[in-house]
């Protein structure tokens, strides 16, 4: 040992010391977390499966979607159909449709004549006999007329909203989900469609006509991409070839003229415009 070296035992104790020292600091620190965490000027890091923080923009989760309401048994519409008579059910699906319309609805002593409520309100109606494909495919509420074991009458009922296994039946003014085979034991396919001419291509017209109304359908046509011409207002192979394209894609009559069927297909292929869906049935 040289002169005036301290011992070796001496040496390591001081760094013993503050190797102690430094772990009862380390721990008191650890025991005073947030005031720790405070002093330093900065937040715990969060960690995976923290509740989110007040004020920390995060967003609780959005409720799930309240599921649709199972299909009424096919006896209780019956029974509520059977109770009420023709023309009170009658009533009730006109009242259904101009409220899907947002149309004013009937008055006490009106009339129930189809032709007549629609008109007089700016609406068009379409008598018909078809099956669930065209009424998917004209995309448009409608009135129809259910047959009934033993009523001598039919009943009528609003459909305002369909798909392939379910349908939306008002029935006396209530929403009423039924499964497609409802409307197969009791609808036989006569219906009534409101519908609007939005832009008033007016009566049914095809290769023959000219002017304002060919140039709104080519306007119309040019609108779905089925044709890149002119609006001239002339009824040219271009805008004939364009309609035939269009029935034809839409299962239509293809037969090159206008008529109602295939304004309505045309205005829903279109968009933009205020009319009700059919949708999904909620």
């Amino acid at each position: 040992m040289a002169p005036g070296a301290a011992p070796r035992g001496r040496e390591r104790e001081p760094r013993a010391e503050r190797r102690r020292n430094a772990a009862r600091g380390d721990a008191g620190a650890r025991g005073r977390g947030g005031d720790a965490t405070a002093a330093r000027g900065g937040a715990r890091p969060r960690r995976a499966g923290d509740a989110p923080a007040a004020g920390d923009g995060a967003h609780p989760a959005a409720p799930a979607a309240d599921p649709a309401p199972p299909p009424t048994p096919g006896d209780e519409v019956e029974r509520r159909l059977a109770s009420l008579d023709a023309r009170a059910s009658t009533r009730a699906a006109v009242g259904a449709i101009l409220a899907v319309w947002h149309e004013r609805p009937l008055a006490g002593d009106e009339p129930v004549d189809l032709a007549h409520v629609a008109a007089v309100r700016g609406l068009e109606d379409l008598p018909l006999v078809g099956n669930g494909s065209m009424l998917r495919l004209l995309d448009l509420p409608a009135i129809l007329e259910l047959r009934l074991p033993g009523a001598d009458q039919p009943r009528a009922v609003a459909l305002t909203g369909m798909s392939d296994a379910r349908a939306v039946l008002v029935v006396d003014g209530s929403p009423t989900p039924v499964d497609a085979a409802f409307l197969d034991r009791h609808w036989f396919g006569r219906a009534h469609v409101f519908w609007r001419d939005f832009e008033a291509l007016g009566p049914a017209f095809g290769h023959e006509s000219h002017g304002a109304p060919v140039a709104r359908l080519q306007a119309l046509l040019r609108r779905i991409g089925a044709y890149d011409g002119k609006e001239s207002g002339q009824f040219d192979p271009a805008t004939e070839a364009a309609l035939l394209g269009f029935q034809r894609a839409r299962f239509l009559a293809v037969d090159g003229r206008v008529g109602r069927l295939t304004r309505i297909v045309l205005y829903a292929a279109a968009g933009g415009y205020p009319r009700p869906t059919l949708g999904a049935p909620s």
